[in-house]
């Protein structure tokens, strides 16, 4: 009894030569891909060395970029609250070799405080990683006649403070000024 299988799909002479020269490639492609990085990075923290934002890179140079074999150089660049750091890497091209460590201040609040920011904090920017989680708090002083927050606004709205303070190393003094200022205590 004669069976009749199908015959199996042949491919033509061409198409499997085509096929084999396109591969050939491939291990040169693999070869000539550079590995990442192959130079040192340059970390942006755009606030003054020996706060929160500069010890957190030192933390990130030491312990997670050894890895890479290359050397991850931290440069502190403070000015106009951040917005002198953050326009620097905003001008760097966009190769990965420039990083910043940013903060709300520079981001988010620096667009709402001044006029004319030389980078776009939306779009001139993609995060990378979340490295801190920072919470902001009020603090008065235990002299003062206030227990509560609602008090707290009170006191401030009768005019009893001629400008708001806030502690001395912080990255955006800024923040509590505008916020008086444009009456949204």
């Amino acid at each position: 009894m004669k069976r009749n299988f199908p015959r199996p799909h042949a491919i033509s002479r061409r198409v499997a030569l085509a096929f084999c020269l396109a591969n050939t490639g491939l291990p040169f492609a693999a070869a000539a891909k550079e590995d990442f990085p192959n130079k040192p990075v340059r970390l942006i923290s755009p606030f003054p060395a020996g706060g929160s934002t500069d010890i957190l890179a030192r933390l990130l140079s030491k312990h997670m970029f050894p890895a890479s074999g290359q050397a991850l150089v931290i440069e502190n660049v403070p000015g106009a609250g951040g917005n002198v750091g953050a326009a620097l890497v905003a001008r760097s091209p966009a190769d990965g070799y420039t990083l910043e460590i940013g903060a709300m201040s520079t981001h988010a609040m620096n667009g709402s405080i001044y006029k004319n920011l030389s980078f776009d904090p939306m779009n001139d920017f993609d995060t990378v990683a979340l490295l801190a989680y920072a919470i902001n708090a009020v603090a008065v002083s235990a002299s003062m006649p206030v227990r509560t927050f609602p008090e707290l606004l009170a006191y401030i709205r009768a005019a009893l403070l001629h400008k708001s303070n806030c502690r001395r190393h912080d990255p955006n003094p800024r923040r509590t000024y505008a916020t008086a200022v444009t009456d949204t205590v």
